[in-house]
């Protein structure tokens, strides 16, 4: 049954997805299941694309998902969430309630956060209000790295509202 009502999400750690292991088998499942499988690396000689070899996305534009060194924000991701908490205007509703919003930005190399997007919209403004917040945070986060070199990297968290 549909709801209005926020719901609770538990959100793996990056360490768990990293820590996950990966099957090499793939599954038909029942039809009511989405299997997902690894892809063949190399394509199936009836595949339609033009790559004599895989690509790995190693351009300047690439956005990175795993990196040996993660972003970090002065003082730590308590210090992030204070200062957006902070920043953050709570609207008034009539009822007590907690949602999350759960936001993704790019840390770019420069430590600058782009990319701003708010996943699922909770309703009440929230999405627009932590767009909000977080274009106008001007804090430069430490930039992931990957093999020593600062790239360009994707961070994403849930922002919990206590709502009174």
């Amino acid at each position: 049954m549909a709801t209005s009502d926020p719901t609770s999400v538990d959100v793996p750690t990056t360490k768990q997805v990293q820590e996950t292991e990966i099957s090499n088998v793939t599954d038909e499942g029942e039809g009511r299941e989405i299997v997902i499988g690894p892809s063949s690396p190399t394509g199936t000689p009836e595949g339609t694309g033009t790559s004599e070899k895989p690509t790995t996305g190693t351009g300047p534009e690439t956005i990175e998902t795993f990196v040996d060194e993660m972003p970090e924000f002065p003082g730590g991701v308590d210090n992030f969430l204070k200062t957006v908490g902070n920043k953050f205007r709570i609207p008034e509703v009539n009822r007590v309630m907690q949602v999350r919003v759960y936001v993704s930005f790019v840390v770019e190399p420069d430590g600058t956060m782009t990319n701003i997007k708010v996943g699922r919209d909770p309703g009440y403004n929230l999405a627009a209000e932590a767009e909000r917040v977080l274009k106008s945070i001007k804090t430069k986060w430490k930039p992931g790295k990957k093999k020593g070199k600062a790239v360009r990297t994707a961070y994403s968290l849930p922002i919990l509202v206590n709502i009174k």
